[in-house]
């Protein structure tokens, strides 16, 4: 009489899968899973600055850089969307925030493996809560099964069952949260790629839609998610901080909407982007900085322009 399927004779069939299986995950794991792009890694590793930042003769000769905004600390044109960070000193292309995290600046050349490396996070939390869910049910709802797997192992019989009920809920405990923030961030992700959006160009857009400001090509409002889903971007958005942008935004002859030059939610200004290079107003500047100029209305005037041209870091990590 057979008890079990590891009882000899062996089939053919069950010895071949344990042939193709064995040889599948050798393979895999020898010649494919070294090839995977490790995205955390890149993320990471990746240097995003701006080309211009790369290679300041690139810059001098680029075709449209007299139209291009000028970094004054970089001192170089960069593209339209490159911003500068200050924990970075230099601008980013097309950049979307600064995370504290990966400890680098989030823009154009790794953006796909943050989003790839925070979906993987998602993944592997949910995973680890699927199965401790499962193990915490099975430990009121099966307690004479999972007394015989715990028997069965002599590493997991050495320990009381009380041990393993205290280590599911601290699990649960510190993996909840993490997977309800990481899935928010997910979400916000997926929501800015669908717009063609940056972390910062929503912050900024935000800031308008509650000014009634904010408005696509079309004339239409810019889509924004409920606070809910994008608090976190939000978070260290103090009162003090709101004060100082809403004195750039009201600069008398600016136009509120151009307030992605200005900072808001953690977004502290750190550089000078000026249409022409040593120009403020009209007025000429040392390159990479911006000289007081003689007469007192055009001093006032240079140092309204100046407020409101700045550049501005995204500090808050979103992540």
């Amino acid at each position: 009489m057979r008890t079990h399927g590891f009882q000899r004779p062996f089939h053919p069939l069950q010895v071949l899968s344990w042939v193709v299986f064995g040889t599948d995950c050798f393979v895999y794991v020898v010649f494919a899973l070294p090839l995977v792009e490790t995205v955390g890694a890149k993320a990471t590793s990746c240097d995003p600055a701006d080309p211009h930042v790369r290679s300041q003769e690139a810059a001098n000769k680029a075709e449209d850089a007299d139209t291009m905004p000028y970094c004054t600390m970089c001192n170089v044109p960069v593209h339209p969307r490159s911003k500068h960070c200050r924990a970075c000193n230099k601008c980013v292309s097309t950049f979307d925030h600064h995370c504290m995290w990966l400890n680098n600046c989030i823009g154009a050349d790794n953006y796909r493996s943050f989003f790839v490396t925070i979906l993987s996070v998602a993944v592997m939390i949910g995973i680890i809560l699927g199965t401790c869910l499962y193990l915490l049910i099975d430990y009121f709802a099966n307690e004479d099964g999972l007394n015989e797997r715990i028997d069965s192992s002599s590493l997991h019989k050495q320990f009381p069952r009380e041990f393993y009920l205290w280590l599911l809920i601290v699990l649960i405990a510190v993996n909840g949260p993490l997977y309800l923030l990481d899935m928010q961030l997910v979400l916000l992700h997926t929501f800015l790629s669908s717009q063609n959006m940056t972390t910062f160009e929503y912050i900024m857009n935000k800031r308008s839609v509650e000014n009634d400001q904010a408005r696509d090509a079309s004339g239409r409002r810019f889509r924004t998610l409920p606070d809910c889903m994008d608090w976190i971007v939000f978070s260290r958005c103090g009162q003090k901080r709101r004060k100082k942008q809403g004195d750039i935004e009201r600069v008398d002859g600016m136009e509120a909407p151009a307030a992605a030059e200005t900072k808001a939610g953690g977004m502290e200004p750190t550089m000078g982007h000026i249409a022409k290079p040593g120009t403020v107003s009209g007025t000429s500047v040392p390159t990479g900085a911006a000289a007081d100029p003689p007469d007192g209305n055009t001093r006032e005037q240079s140092a309204r322009a100046e407020a409101f041209v700045v550049h501005g870091q995204y500090q808050k990590d979103s992540e």
